[in-house]
C-alpha cells in the first residue's frame, strides 16, 4: 500500500471538504425551495392537510443558466389538486423576479396530443378564433354558430381544412 504524503493528504481532505460544501449547499438549496412552496401553499390553508408530499425532480444544475427545476406536489384529493391549479393560473406567482409556473403532470402520450392541439389552437388565435385544450387532448373550438368539442384533430380535420389549417 502506498502512503501519501502530508501536502497530498491536505489535497485529499481539502477535496473531501469541498465536497460536503457543495453537497450541504444543494440540501440546503432544495430545502429552501420546498420551504417556499410550503410557504405558498400556507397561504392556501384548505389545501395543506390535503398535501401528500412534495419533491424536487432533478439535481440541481451546475450552471445558472440552466432552466429552474420542477417541484411536484402529489395531493391526496385531486379536487383539491385542480383548486390550487386554478387559483395558481389565476394569479400570477413570482419569486425574485421570475415567474413560476404550475402546470399538471400529464403523461408523455397526453403531453404529445396537448402539443398538437396547442398548435392548432395557436393557428385558430391567428384566424380570431377562441378555442381551448380541455382534458386530455380534445379541442374545444368556440364559433358564431356555437362551441364544438372534437375528441380528436382528425375528427375535426375537415373542418380545421375549410378554415385554411392544415392538421399534420
Amino acid at each position: 500500500m502506498k502512503r501519501v504524503s502530508g501536502e497530498e493528504d491536505s489535497v485529499i481532505l481539502a477535496e473531501i471538504h469541498k465536497l460536503r460544501n457543495e453537497h450541504t449547499e444543494a440540501a440546503n438549496d432544495t430545502k429552501e425551495a420546498l420551504t417556499r412552496l410550503d410557504n405558498v401553499l400556507k397561504d392556501m390553508r384548505w389545501i395543506f392537510a390535503s398535501k401528500e408530499r412534495t419533491a424536487r425532480c432533478s439535481p440541481k444544475p451546475k450552471e445558472n443558466t440552466a432552466p429552474p427545476r420542477a417541484i411536484i406536489v402529489r395531493f391526496l384529493d385531486y379536487r383539491v389538486k385542480e383548486q390550487v391549479i386554478q387559483q395558481a393560473w389565476k394569479q400570477k406567482t413570482t419569486y425574485e423576479g421570475r415567474t413560476i409556473y404550475f402546470n399538471q403532470d400529464y403523461t408523455n402520450e397526453v403531453q404529445k396530443k396537448r402539443k398538437q392541439v396547442r398548435d392548432v389552437i395557436k393557428k385558430l388565435k391567428d384566424k380570431n378564433v377562441k378555442a381551448q385544450s380541455p382534458y386530455p387532448a380534445q379541442l374545444k373550438v368556440f364559433l358564431a354558430s356555437g362551441t364544438k368539442i372534437f375528441t380528436t384533430l382528425t375528427e375535426d380535420a375537415p373542418m380545421l381544412r375549410d378554415m385554411g389549417i392544415h392538421v399534420k
